[in-house]
C-alpha cells in the first residue's frame, strides 16, 4: 500500500505514459518524440529485467552453505511474507554481489521469523512500510542495501532486546496449542534441517512442498502422545492430570513431530515403542526424518517429562538459531504451561543448535522445495 501511494506508482498509466501527457511535453517543454519513445523504452528494458528477477526470486537454486544468498532466500519463500517481496525484488536488482543480497537476506529471514512469533507478522506494520520506502530509494539510488539492512536489525533488535518485545513473544508463546501454530510447520521443518546437517550428510528426508502439501489438515505433522490417548501405554504414563493438563501436553511444541510422509493413520493411537519401531511399511520413527529419529536416539519413554524435555530443546534450538533469549529453564516451563510436570527438570542437557557450514557443497540446480 505504501508502495502504491508512491507518486510515481500511482501515476503511470493515468499522468505518464498517455498520448495527453505526450502532447504536454511537446507544446510546454519542446519535448522531441524520440526523447520520449527513449523513456518507455528504458521503462520497459527496466521491467523486463525486474520480470526475470523476479522469476528468479521463487525459482532459486537450492544451496547448503550459510554462504550463499540462494540458502536464505529459500528459506524466506518457506516463511511467505508477501509484503516483503518487493523489498526483496529492489535488493537483488540494485547489486549482483553474493555476499551483500546474503547478508540482506539472512537479516530479512531473522526479522521475519521473529515477527511470526508475534501478531505483528499478520499485518502491515510500520517496518515493513518503512522497509519499502527504503527499497523504493534504493532503486532510485537515493539510499544504500546498508541502510535496509541497519533497518532490518535494528526492528530484530527492539524484539530481541526489548523488555516489551521480549514480554510480546513470551505472551505469544504461552501455553499455546502450537498444533495450530502458523509458524510450526517452518519451526519444525528448519529444526530438522538442523539435525540433517549436524548428521554431515546430503540426503533429505523430508521435502518442503510435500511437507506443507497437507498443511491445512497437519497430516504431516505426528502428535507424539495421540489426540486420542485410549491404549493403557498412554492411560498408565499420563495418569493423574486434567483434561486440559493432557490437551497442553498433546499440543505443546516438543509433543510435535515432522514426518517424512504423512503416517499418522499408521501410528495412530499406538504405543511409543509401536510408533518408534514398527518395521511395518518403514513407518516407525526409526525409519523417518531426522527429527523422528533423534526421539527415538534420545528416549526410551514418551511421558510428561520427556515432552518437557523435548519441549525445552525445541526453545533452545530457538534461542541459538534466531538470537532469542526465553530466560532460564523456569522461565521456559512457565511460559509453555508445563509447570504441573513432576519433575519440572530436563532429561538431556541443553541443546546447542550451532551446526557448521556446509559451503564447500556445491550447489544444485534445484525445484521450489
Amino acid at each position: 500500500m505504501q508502495a502504491a501511494n508512491e507518486p510515481l506508482y500511482r501515476s503511470l498509466l493515468n499522468d505518464i505514459f498517455t498520448f495527453g501527457s505526450v502532447m504536454n511535453a511537446r507544446s510546454t517543454e519542446g519535448q522531441e518524440d524520440h526523447k520520449f519513445v527513449e523513456m518507455i523504452h528504458n521503462y520497459s528494458i527496466s521491467l523486463q529485467k525486474a520480470v526475470k528477477v523476479w522469476f528468479s526470486i521463487f525459482n532459486s537454486e537450492t544451496s547448503t552453505s550459510e554462504n550463499d544468498f540462494n540458502h536464505w532466500l529459500a528459506k524466506i519463500n518457506r516463511l511467505y511474507s508477501p509484503a516483503n517481496y518487493p523489498v526483496i525484488l529492489s535488493v537483488m536488482l540494485a547489486t549482483d554481489s553474493n555476499q551483500k543480497r546474503t547478508e540482506f537476506l539472512k537479516a530479512m529471514e531473522r526479522l521475519l521469523f521473529l515477527e511470526s512469533l508475534t501478531a505483528r507478522y499478520y499485518r502491515m506494520n510500520p517496518t515493513t512500510a518503512k522497509m519499502l520506502n527504503i527499497a523504493i530509494r534504493i532503486n532510485r539510488g537515493d539510499s544504500s542495501i546498508d541502510d535496509l539492512i541497519s533497518e532490518i536489525n535494528n526492528r530484530a533488535k527492539s524484539i530481541t532486546e526489548n523488555e516489551v518485545g521480549q514480554k510480546e513473544i513470551k505472551e505469544a508463546l504461552r501455553s499455546r496449542n502450537y498444533y495450530n501454530w502458523r509458524p510450526t510447520h517452518y519451526l519444525l521443518y528448519e529444526y530438522n534441517q538442523y539435525l540433517q546437517d549436524r548428521s554431515k550428510t546430503d540426503r533429505e528426508k523430508i521435502s518442503w512442498m510435500t511437507f506443507i502439501e497437507n498443511e491445512n489438515d497437519y497430516a504431516s505433522i505426528e502428535h507424539i502422545y495421540p489426540q486420542t490417548a485410549r491404549a493403557k501405554y498412554w492411560t498408565d504414563r499420563f495418569t493423574g492430570l486434567t483434561p486440559a493438563n493432557r490437551d497442553l501436553l498433546k499440543n505443546v511444541i516438543g509433543n510435535l513431530l515432522p514426518l517424512s510422509k504423512p503416517k499418522n493413520a499408521a501410528l495412530s493411537n499406538k504405543s511409543f515403542d509401536e510408533k518408534s519401531k514398527s518395521s511395518k511399511a518403514g513407518v516407525g520413527y526409526m525409519y523417518g526424518s531426522y527429527a523422528e529419529n533423534e526421539v527415538v536416539a534420545l528416549y526410551t519413554e514418551w511421558t510428561p517429562q520427556a515432552v518437557l524435555d523435548r519441549s525445552l530443546r525445541i526453545l533452545d534450538f530457538i534461542e541459538d538459531r534466531w538470537g532469542v533469549n526465553f530466560g532460564k529453564d523456569a522461565e521456559k516451563i512457565n511460559m509453555l504451561g508445563l509447570g504441573f510436570v513432576k519433575p519440572a527438570t530436563r532429561i538431556h542437557p541443553p541443546l546447542r543448535a550451532s551446526a557448521p557450514d556446509k559451503s564447500a557443497k556445491p550447489n544444485r540446480k534445484a525445484s521450489r522445495d
